[in-house]
């Protein structure tokens, strides 16, 4: 009866009280940060092929932090401020990447410095099941191999600086 006043009463009221009847639905649903398990870089590397494509979390300690020149996609915007991640945990090292913001050229660092402990969620890619990562003259990238076992991350967060 008190919902049925209110909206009779004031559309506005009825409209602010169907919102947040919306967000507090949509809150109960949202999936928090991380919320799944933490897998060892040891499993993936042991079974790769059984995580080709899925995304992850991994946790470990960053042993190198490298920034990488601007690439450009096929339609020919740029993609600037893509780093290179190397994350260690007591069974393993994997390379990550994270990809470059494409279109406006920017300036953008890591959040996390070698040494520091990470939990990232990142989506898995086998060995030899992609192309070729090139440059920003066209030719390959030296080092950024797709025929190496590597991760591209989704979310970071910094646990321990």
């Amino acid at each position: 009866m008190v919902c049925w006043a209110v909206m009779r009463t004031s559309p506005l009221v009825a409209a602010i009280a169907m919102m947040l009847g919306a967000a507090l639905f949509c809150s109960a649903l949202a999936r928090p940060v991380f919320a799944e398990d933490v897998e060892t870089i040891g499993a993936i590397r042991t079974d790769p092929e059984s995580f080709h494509m899925k995304y992850v979390t991994v946790q470990g300690k960053l042993t190198e932090v490298l920034a990488l020149e601007p690439y450009y996609l096929a339609s020919g915007a740029g993609c600037y401020g893509a780093y290179k991640l190397t994350l260690e945990d007591e069974t393993g090292t994997l390379p990550i990447a994270v990809l470059g913001i494409c279109g406006t050229p920017t300036i953008r660092t890591a959040p996390a410095s070698v040494g520091d402990l990470i939990r990232l969620r990142a989506q898995v890619h086998a060995p030899g099941r992609l192309g070729v990562f090139l440059g920003v003259d066209r030719r390959p990238i030296p080092g950024a191999s797709p025929d190496e076992l590597h991760a591209v991350a989704s979310e970071i967060t910094v646990l321990h600086p």
